[in-house]
């Protein structure tokens, strides 16, 4: 069943984070471009997708065929009016900045070797054997 389940919802999760906000908008409206050139195949029989296409999305054919329908919910009709670029925010904290200050630990003063190893003899280590 979990495999089902991501199958079914992992194309969908890429889809969302692939394509931006206006294309997903845009993609919705799929079905309301479907109704609207069933409309218009009620009207002309002979209408073709490509000519369907052409008509709605072509500048010169457009202007003279704008004012029959209403044209507003089409797909890649309505601007753009969200805005897709990297913007950086900054974070403002509701807590004071305190500054931090930092104690000098005791071991980042410097090592000296003689008063290191002052507790062994070394006359009586390196004697040799009597």
């Amino acid at each position: 069943m979990r495999k089902v389940t991501v199958i079914i919802l992992l194309p969908i999760f890429l889809f969302g984070a692939v394509m931006p906000l206006q294309a997903k908008e845009d993609f919705a409206r799929l079905p309301v471009l479907i109704k609207h050139f069933a409309k218009h195949r009620t009207e002309y029989s002979d209408l073709t997708f490509w000519a369907f296409l052409k008509l709605h999305y072509e500048k010169k054919a457009f202007s003279a065929h704008q004012s029959t329908h209403d044209h507003s919910n089409l797909p890649l009709k309505v601007p753009a009016d969200h805005l897709h670029a990297p913007a950086q925010m900054e974070m403002i904290s509701p807590f004071p900045v305190v500054p931090f200050y930092s104690v000098k630990p005791d071991y980042a003063r410097p090592v000296h070797l003689r008063k290191a190893y002052s507790l062994i003899r070394y006359a009586d280590i390196w004697q040799p054997p009597k």
